[in-house]
């Protein structure tokens, strides 16, 4: 959800203490609106204080988090935010933003420290933040002591009139108890969330390629232009294919990160909450990637440190998104012809070989990287395996009092009249 969708503020909110200023000025006086606000804005110096200059700079160079945070400080602040000196992002920041931005730059801080998140899951929760307090606004509610039928009435408003998914909702859910759950134990004010409870989310069956899906990804990504490119979507869809690896993992992944062998490559991938794990691959998988390193190291105009860099004329050297990864698939998969794809199937198609080859559902769960194996169960309920449990046709032959046409499937698999295609 963007904060840009939601209805523009109709009221202030109370000012916390001075805070280090960015090149925004707000124009707008607050309004203090109930006993709860002015309890909020009388909160000490210290519990307010900003963050220093160089907690401030690391969030602000982190792409896609700093324009977030720029972004909540503008529309707090007002049209006249653009006016601050723009060579110091100290400076120009305007005293008098809401309580709750500052309070914002805290948690942002604390999320990116302490709790290891994804910058994508952090850049989509300040972005939740922002809706709700301008959701509040126009509601005439204060974001620090938000009762739960409003919670209730908001969630409302996602599903009726933006008609967002069970999914979504429960995230962005989940992004305000992160909030109200920190400023609660910091001693900022009431955890609002407290008995909110997430939308229940429809479990769908996760999806895979086939083999010959995947075949034809490959043949197509061997035809893109110019080769740089065809040589890259090789490498990406065998690596995405061998690994398992998430969109955000693959686009973030270095050099010094690959340890190769002969025959052999271990990969140290960087997963959600700053897990770490290894993944080995082989076989032609190993000679691609090799080559591929072999021809980034020879051009030398290569800005990104990323494995994967952008090959389009105005942003070439420059390293992948996730946004960019998935675009990439896209691509290969319209000229493939096929009518759905997605990184993720990857995953999954990735943990269904490794089970239909033996391999126990612990060992897929590590390498995987899922914090329980009850998602890693999910994955694998599409395997092959599993679909050879089903009720053989004799059963039901004898309820039907039909006689079977042709020979039994174990029989022609051994005469080969017949070969098993698919997963």
């Amino acid at each position: 959800m963007h904060w840009g969708q939601c209805h523009p503020p109709r009221n202030g909110y109370p000012n916390g203490p001075s805070i280090e200023r960015s090149r925004h000025k707000c124009p707008h006086p607050v309004i203090v609106q109930n006993g709860a606000a002015a309890a909020s804005a009388a909160l000490g110096a210290a519990s307010r204080a900003a963050l220093d200059l160089a907690q401030r700079e690391a969030i602000l160079r982190t792409k896609g988090l700093g324009a977030a945070m720029r972004l909540i400080e503008l529309r707090a602040g007002g049209a006249a935010a653009a006016e601050g000196d723009a060579g110091n992002p100290m400076s120009g920041q305007p005293a008098d933003l809401p309580a709750w931005v500052a309070e914002c730059w805290r948690w942002v801080s604390w999320l990116q420290a302490s709790r290891g998140l994804a910058v994508a899951t952090m850049t989509a929760y300040v972005s939740t933040l922002g809706a709700f307090v301008a959701w509040c606004e126009k509601h005439g509610l204060d974001y620090a002591a938000v009762p739960l039928d409003s919670i209730d009435e908001w969630q409302r408003d996602l599903w009726y009139h933006r008609r967002n998914s069970a999914g979504r909702r429960a995230y962005a859910l989940s992004a305000l108890k992160s909030f109200y759950d920190w400023r609660h134990t910091r001693g900022f004010g009431p955890n609002c969330t407290s008995g909110a409870r997430l939308p229940k989310t429809p479990k769908r069956m996760p999806r895979k390629y086939t083999k010959q899906q995947l075949q034809q990804l490959f043949i197509a990504a061997r035809k893109g232009k110019p080769p740089l490119v065809a040589m890259r979507d090789e490498v990406l869809l065998i690596v995405l294919y061998a690994t398992g690896m998430r969109r955000e993992e693959i686009a973030n992944l270095r050099p010094d990160q690959i340890d190769m062998d002969d025959r052999i490559a271990v990969i140290r991938v960087e997963g959600k909450g700053a897990k770490e794990r290894e993944v080995a691959i082989e076989g032609p998988a190993v000679t691609i990637l090799r080559n591929w390193l072999a021809k980034r190291a020879e051009l030398g105009d290569v800005m990104a440190e990323t494995v994967f860099f952008t090959v389009r004329r105005n942003w070439y050297g420059r390293q992948m998104q996730a946004k960019t990864v998935e675009r990439a698939v896209c691509s290969i998969a319209n000229r493939a012809g096929l009518g759905e794809w997605g990184v993720h199937r990857f995953r999954v198609t990735f943990a269904t070989r490794l089970y239909d080859d033996g391999t126990d559902l612990e060992r897929i769960r590590i390498l995987l990287g899922h914090e329980t194996i009850e998602t890693t169960r999910r994955y694998i309920a599409v395997s092959g395996k599993q679909r050879k449990f089903r009720l053989k046709a004799f059963r039901q032959h004898e309820v039907l009092g039909t006689r079977p046409a042709g020979m039994p499937l174990w029989a022609e698999k051994v005469t080969g009249e017949r070969l098993e295609t698919g997963g």
